[in-house]
């Protein structure tokens, strides 16, 4: 990630390309949860998530989960990518 997010869209931006990474090693599976660990305390610290959806939260803490079943990462991503889109629609109307 080369600049913070600072917007929701931002983090929405940045969620879509974490979704898309795969792991097929430890070394990858330990630099998606460092990603993970610090967008969550980023947004946390600047008041990113008030609106985020929940699911957000537990594909962010569950990168080890979905390198060890492929088939509940897929499922877990469409959700996410799902959340996402409802969010951004819902920060369009406000």
């Amino acid at each position: 990630m080369e600049t913070e997010p600072c917007t929701s869209g931002q983090v929405r931006e940045v969620l879509r390309e974490m979704a898309k990474r795969k792991t097929a090693t430890m070394d990858e599976l330990e630099q998606v949860q460092q990603g993970s660990m610090w967008l969550t305390l980023h947004i946390q610290r600047y008041g990113l998530g008030a609106d985020m959806p929940d699911v957000v939260w537990q594909f962010l803490s569950d990168a080890d989960i979905r390198h060890k079943s492929p088939a509940y990462g897929e499922f877990q991503v469409s959700r996410l990518l799902t959340a996402l889109a409802e969010w951004e629609v819902q920060d369009q109307r406000s």
